[in-house]
């Protein structure tokens, strides 16, 4: 996760430092109308919307980080301000998108990838999209990453999309620290705390300056003119971290696991059902690393070609959606490399200077290979943001019914979307495809929001959906195969 108490604190310091949001503040300004509305996705503390609080109708703020959005809205609220709302949600999350409903101007900085936010957010602003970007972050800032401004330019106009350019120099970083030590340790010592009620004492502390006192068996807590005392528990019955071999480690980049994580991750059974389909399936061999999730309707199977060193690492594991959920919030806008530790019935993920032990779910995965049809009479080819939208549209009519069931009809360069409910009415539309069949037309009945997740996962300009016939499963996958990725899905019987 990359906001922490340290950077916290360096981010405010840097900000007040070098009045940054305050000069970026003037520029949107002379660039906005006021009264109209913003969304700033990766809002982080907030910093800037909060200063124009009094200048748009409506503010949204988005971060799928809990620690720093309940900071925001406590300052929020200490400063009154009625406007700004914050969700805390994944960027990438198709649900988030239905929640905010198009706006006028979305504000983006230090994000990632620019293909996959135009993909999301692309039909979700009706006049601005502001990108903030600085190209010496991409070497110093957290997510080397990150679309350089020329990356961004290549982008637009590749695509054809009018845009212009505000160049400043207004510098963010870090000032010069003084002398004084982040903490000053008079005392050696170890205590077990009960972690939920530490940290939102830390969290809510009224001064920056807290001090901490072991009292017998109590932990007081000094912050301004509170004070906290707080059981703890002897440290020497608190369990030893599981040693376990470095023999057994592969390194992968964060960005890497991120994007399994995300791209698989929402395949995986809900609770109660079978606990071996809870979790994401890892095997490794031959340097192919292999992510695969199910939850016996829908499929994610994601690949990736290691280095030579690994050519003989061999590995079978499950790994629980909840860590995987977890830990996915630790990397998502971080850099670096993390070094995965497995070892009979647990693994080690460690990453910068978190480590984190997982408990793995035993059993044997089934074998999902066979599954994947590679003989198909029918596949087409489609623009994944507009197929996306044209789905989403249609499932509006669908969506009040248990299976949210749409149809696909193909034909010779076209593809039918329909929909309709008992209660509600019905719903049609047509795309242009690049499609090729074995007969004149092709039909199925899918799931809408199975389809949507899907194209979501792969995040590609086109994607290709291909059919093995109208009551077997049937895949998706990125058009040009710039990842080996695949998303397997069970049609929807309808007779």
């Amino acid at each position: 996760m990359f906001w922490n108490e340290d950077r916290i604190k360096w981010y405010l310091l840097a900000s007040e430092y070098t009045g940054y949001h305050d000069n970026m503040t003037l520029e949107i300004k002379k660039i906005i109308p006021k009264g109209e509305s913003l969304i700033d996705f990766g809002c982080g503390l907030g910093i800037l919307p909060m200063k124009l609080s009094d200048y748009f109708s409506d503010i949204i703020g988005v971060d799928y980080d809990e620690q720093v959005l309940d900071l925001l809205e406590d300052n929020i609220a200490k400063n009154k301000i009625k406007n700004f709302k914050t969700i805390c949600s994944n960027c990438y999350s198709g649900e988030l998108l239905e929640k905010i409903g198009e706006k006028d101007n979305i504000l983006l900085s230090h994000f990632g990838d620019i293909e996959d936010y135009f993909y999301n957010f692309f039909d979700l602003f009706t006049k601005r999209m502001i990108i903030i970007r600085n190209d010496v972050e991409k070497s110093i800032v957290h997510n080397s990453n990150k679309n350089t401004i020329q990356d961004i330019c290549k982008f637009l106009d590749d695509r054809k999309i009018p845009y212009k350019i505000y160049r400043q120099t207004f510098e963010f970083g870090q000032p010069l620290k003084d002398d004084k030590e982040v903490i000053t340790i008079e005392d050696e010592g170890q205590v077990v705390l009960p972690s939920r009620n530490f940290i939102e004492i830390i969290r809510k502390a009224p001064t920056n300056l807290i001090e901490f006192e072991s009292t017998d068996s109590f932990i007081k807590i000094h912050s301004g003119k509170s004070e906290f005392n707080i059981k703890g528990y002897d440290a020497m019955e608190y369990p030893e971290f599981p040693v376990i071999s470095r023999e057994n480690s592969l390194k992968l980049e964060a960005t890497v696991f991120n994007d399994i994580i995300r791209e698989t991750v929402f395949c995986t059974a809900p609770n109660d059902q079978r606990p071996i389909l809870e979790g994401v399936n890892f095997s490794l061999k031959n340097k192919i690393l292999t992510a695969t999730a199910t939850d016996s309707y829908r499929l994610s199977r994601r690949q990736v070609v290691l280095n030579d060193e690994d050519a003989e690492k061999e590995f079978n594991l499950i790994i629980p959606r909840k860590a995987l959920t977890y830990f996915q919030r630790m990397i998502e806008t971080g850099g670096d490399e993390v070094e995965i530790f497995y070892e009979n019935n647990r693994i080690v993920l460690y990453y910068q200077n978190v480590v984190y032990t997982v408990l793995l779910i035993s059993g044997n995965y089934p074998n999902t290979e066979k599954l994947i049809p590679t003989m198909f009479e029918c596949s087409f080819t489609a623009n994944s943001r507009e197929f996306y939208n044209a789905v989403d549209r249609i499932s509006l009519m669908s969506r009040e019914d248990k299976d949210d069931i749409i149809k696909l009809v193909v034909t010779e360069g076209n593809l039918e979307i329909s929909s309709q409910a008992k209660d509600l009415g019905s719903a049609v539309e047509e795309l242009q495809v690049n499609s090729k069949l074995e007969d004149d037309s092709f039909e199925i009945s899918v799931s809408g929001k199975y389809l949507k997740d899907a194209v979501s996962a792969i995040a590609s300009e086109e994607i290709v959906i291909k059919f093995s016939g109208e009551l077997t499963a049937f895949i998706v996958q990125p058009s040009d195969y710039h990842r080996d990725i695949i998303e397997l899905i069970l049609p929807v019987r309808t007779y």
